[in-house]
């Protein structure tokens, strides 16, 4: 059900330095709106909570602020009235997510001028100095605040939760029955008073699956922080400050203090409708179980194991048979119409590489580590087990090792190098300012770090610059035009943007037509909450410009940084979300990377509508990396997939995006024919797996427990589809070299014309593929 809460009365027991305390606490709760889809009803909730000291109280500053007047200000009742809504579905059916977020708004300034009125000023009153009232003032300062939301009983934590706020830094985590917001640090002055201050906490559980009818309650927990109430006033023009510092915990009166409740119902839910208008976040809300077959992918491999034979690879994994310029380093060259990757030695090379091959492993959530226990007990040392992976891998026909994968084997494979620039929170997508000299700076130095490391190692394909960027709408939110409006007035990235919007309108009343807003000149944008719609064509359009301008600002600098530092090796810019990157994005993108990196997992059906309407830069999700492709002219490398299946008896429930298949053997079909899609391409230069070794059954740091790897955690392989994977990387050159000139004399097998799936953005392919009848010597050549 959808429910509201206005006018919470929190009221505050008596004790010695805790009225101000539980005045902030009830600020804390203030607010909190848990949203997940489109409710039905809006509803009232009172409840009642007790704050008190949990630790030393101490008082400092001046004696004659603190005696008496200190305990007269915190030594009665301070009753608080807050406003606060909520929101969750009307209902799920069991066993399925609920993505819940809350908005908290903190409003210091009015209980620190409570605090004055009602407390400092009659204190100094009743204390003999009648005359000082009027210049009293208070100041509040809060730390380490925390505020719990308890799981339904009966859910499980899934996933991460995230936190942002454009007026401190936040952190958000799991305690073992609740989700927590923390904030750094706040304060307001009664002589400056400041708007409310924002947060935003996100998170999901995962309904247990128990028989239905159920209900599933949110519960108000806990609120800790650190206070200090500073009071002050002037005393012959001279100003007297004393202070009372203390921990302090609340706690609702009633037992089960209801935020917000979902019924669990047998009948089906039906699913959210996408959008009329444009969002500033994705659809987060599902009806279909994931544990949902896709019917869509085959239900195993076609193409038999010796149809598409192939022999001549050089030590780098490049095909002898054809010959192109040797310049010592990885490099692009587009032949006959078809981009390639060209290895040192000059022969084309297609990348089919292997993320996160690690000997630890994934470790799971609370620091176990299966993988790694296995791979010990197996081999026994690092090396040993580094040795037996080349061998698998190129037993399997991988010649590349993906991000985040062990150096141990950077001599022996080629490898793509992660660098991570941005220094992006990936929980809540929020980069540094990047328009700040102090990032161009970093940038520089981490990739001089980087060159001077791997800069004269010829198995280096080239560096990726961060991975997932929060360019455009997704699970974290902020639009990047919103994110730069919340900064500090004197950032330089909110500076950018309003020298950008001057540049781009001829006056601010132009600007104001195309949005909502509260200001009155350029200089009432300072204020982070000052735009609150976007009414026109031109207004979304100022918006996706501004994108562009980001975008530009971040290639500029990174590939500046990456040619100065190492000019022989290839810029990938960053990996992107395939089917959440703009035009914007990708146009400057094109101006500055060697080879455009997409990470590319097929959706669960259900989510292609939402994600068409989620932002209007995104191209069509149905077929996003064709129109990708001729937006950049760029050779493309999908730089992660996967797929996962119920048989292998691990969770499978996050995340929640993707399709889980029946068993291994559709697993194998559904990579091969995905592969085929890309080698219908003529741009695209190598896909790479994610990931080496399943994740842990308990889940990771994340909650991510998928059977995405090529191996299970105790090392063994999944025999179907390391078959596959070896087919699929000879296929690769077979299906791309046709016959040479005549003046060519290499020689290799016959091509066979296979029909591969139009489309791999959605949930599967859309043709079914031919497997070739045999192989056969012939002179192969490039062909577009």
């Amino acid at each position: 059900m959808t429910r509201r809460t206005r006018g919470v009365p929190w009221r505050i027991g008596h004790g010695r330095r805790r009225a101000l305390g539980a005045a902030a606490a009830v600020a804390l709760l203030a607010g909190l709106a848990l949203a997940a889809v489109p409710g039905s009803a809006a509803t009232q909730t009172e409840l009642d909570g007790t704050c008190a000291v949990s630790g030393p109280a101490t008082e400092s500053g001046s004696v004659l602020i603190s005696h008496p007047m200190l305990p007269q200000i915190t030594g009665a009742d301070l009753p608080i009235t807050v406003a606060t809504t909520t929101e969750v579905p009307d209902a799920i059916n069991p066993g399925h997510l609920i993505h819940v977020a809350a908005d908290v708004e903190l409003d210091l300034s009015t209980i620190a001028t409570d605090v004055l009125e009602q407390r400092v000023k009659p204190g100094v009153i009743a204390a003999g100095f009648p005359t000082l009232a009027p210049s009293a003032w208070v100041e509040l300062d809060l730390h380490a605040v925390t505020i719990d939301v308890a799981h339904p009983a009966g859910t499980v934590a899934t996933g991460i939760p995230s936190a942002s706020s454009p007026a401190s830094a936040t952190t958000a985590g799991w305690t073992p029955d609740s989700v927590r917001l923390t904030i750094d640090h706040l304060s307001v002055d009664t002589r400056a008073p400041q708007p409310p201050a924002t947060a935003r906490l996100a998170w999901t559980v995962s309904d247990g699956g128990d028989p239905p009818p159920r209900t599933l309650t949110f519960d108000a927990g806990a609120v800790t922080f650190e206070a200090t109430v500073s009071v002050g006033l002037l005393f012959y023009d001279a100003p007297v400050v004393g202070a009372v510092s203390a921990p302090w915990t609340c706690h609702p009166n009633q037992q089960h203090a209801g935020l917000a409740a979902v019924e669990v119902v047998s009948d089906p839910v039906p699913s959210t409708t996408a959008p009329t208008s444009t969002s500033s976040t994705l659809p987060t809300s599902t009806t279909m179980s994931t544990s949902t077959t896709s019917t869509t992918w085959p239900a195993a491999p076609t193409i038999p194991p010796d149809a598409c034979r192939i022999d001549g690879f050089d030590a780098y994994g490049g095909f002898t048979g054809v010959a192109l310029d040797a310049t010592g380093y990885f490099r692009t060259e587009r032949v006959d119409d078809r981009w390639w990757l060209v290895d040192p030695d000059g022969h084309p090379f297609f990348s089919q590489g292997i993320n996160h091959a690690t000997f630890v492993g994934t470790p799971d959530k609370y620091g176990a580590t299966p993988y790694h226990d296995a791979a010990v007990a197996r081999y026994g040392t690092q090396e040993a087990w580094a040795d037996a992976q080349v061998e698998r891998m190129d037993a399997w026909g991988y010649n590349t090792l993906g991000a985040w994968s062990d150096d141990v084997f950077f001599d022996d494979k080629p490898y793509v190098l992660l660098l991570g620039l941005t220094g992006q929170d990936f929980a809540t997508g929020r980069m540094q300012d990047l328009f700040e000299p102090a990032w161009e700076t970093g940038v520089r130095a981490q990739a001089d770090a980087a060159a001077a490391v791997h800069a004269d190692n010829s198995m280096l394909v080239g560096y990726w610059s961060d991975n997932e960027l929060h360019f455009g709408p997704d699970w974290r939110e902020l639009h990047l035009f919103d994110d730069y409006l919340a900064r500090p007035a004197t950032a330089a990235g909110k500076q950018a943007l309003l020298t950008f919007l001057q540049d781009r309108y001829p006056s601010f009343e132009a600007f104001a037509d195309d949005v909502t807003t509260t200001a009155t000149s350029w200089s009432g944008l300072e204020d982070p909450s000052s735009v609150t719609g976007w009414t026109t064509t031109g207004g979304e359009a100022t918006r996706a410009a501004w994108v562009g301008a980001v975008a530009e600002r971040y290639f500029s600098v990174t590939e500046g940084a990456m040619r100065d530092a190492d000019p022989n090796h290839l810029f990938f810019g960053p990996r992107f979300l395939a089917q959440t990157t703009g035009t914007p994005v990708l146009a400057a993108a094109a101006r500055h990377v060697d080879v455009a990196s997409f990470n590319l997992y097929p959706l669960r059906p259900e989510l292609i509508e939402p994600l068409r309407n989620a932002d209007p830069t995104y191209l069509p999700v149905d077929d996003a990396l064709a129109a990708q492709a001729a937006l950049l002219d760029k050779p493309i490398l999908i730089s992660e997939w996967s797929f996962r299946a119920a048989d292998s008896g691990l969770p499978n429930t996050w995340p929640p995006l993707f399709p889980t298949l029946e068993t291994q053997a559709q697993r194998a079909g559904a990579y091969e024919a995905y592969v085929q899609a890309l080698l219908a391409t003529d741009w695209v230069v190598g896909q790479h797996w994610f990931e080496h070794a399943d994740e842990p059954p308990a889940g990771r740091f994340d909650g991510e427990d998928s059977n995405f790897g090529l191996v299970d955690n105790d090392d063994e392989p999944y025999p179907l589809l390391t078959a596959v994977s070896k087919v699929m990387h000879d296929c690769a050159y077979t299906r791309l070299l046709d016959p040479p000139p005549s003046s060519t004399t290499t020689t290799g097998p016959t091509p066979t014309s296979t029909a591969a799936p139009a489309s791999i953005d959605g949930g599967g392919p859309t043709t079914s593929a031919a497997a070739p009848a045999s192989a056969a010597t012939v002179q192969p050549r490039f062909t577009g």
